[in-house]
């Protein structure tokens, strides 16, 4: 009766060490999966470190006028590109130069432009019904006297 359970007790160390030696062994390939994402991430933090700091070089307003002169040929204006008088600024219409009276009258106001009148208030104003009631003929002449519909 001792024998197989001594038999039963070796089989059970020798199977404890193989899966304690298993074990051991996915431990460390785990731990070095871990180190070397860590290592991953130590290298992916510098490269955006490096990254950043490019970025901040080339943002920079004296690379990109560097370049904007380079590849677009833009250069600095030149003070006769400025308007140096009001009457040299140019009109919609073949009109004299306005001349400003005060600060506050520096452009002149535009002029109103045609707006078409809309059927229904044309029907209005004709005194049709043009399949509108009463109400909303009133509505357009109100319209009509505050100056028309937003």
């Amino acid at each position: 009766m001792r024998a197989p359970a001594l038999i039963c007790a070796v089989v059970a160390v020798i199977a404890g060490a193989a899966g304690l030696y298993a074990l051991k062994h996915e431990v460390e390939e785990r731990r070095a999966a871990v180190a070397a994402l860590e290592r991953q991430m130590a290298e992916d933090r510098e490269a955006l470190r490096v990254l950043k700091a490019e970025w901040a070089y080339l943002d920079s307003p004296e690379v990109i006028q560097e370049r904007a002169l380079r590849h677009l040929r833009l250069r600095p204006p030149t003070p006769d590109q400025f308007i140096s008088a009001l009457g040299m600024l140019p009109l919609r219409n073949d009109e004299t130069p306005f001349l400003a009276a005060s600060a506050h009258d520096v452009v002149p106001r535009p002029t109103p432009r045609f707006r078409p009148t809309p059927p229904v208030r044309k029907a209005v104003a004709a005194g049709e019904a043009g399949g509108t009631d009463r109400f909303s003929a009133r509505m357009e002449q109100a319209l009509e006297r505050v100056g028309g519909a937003p």
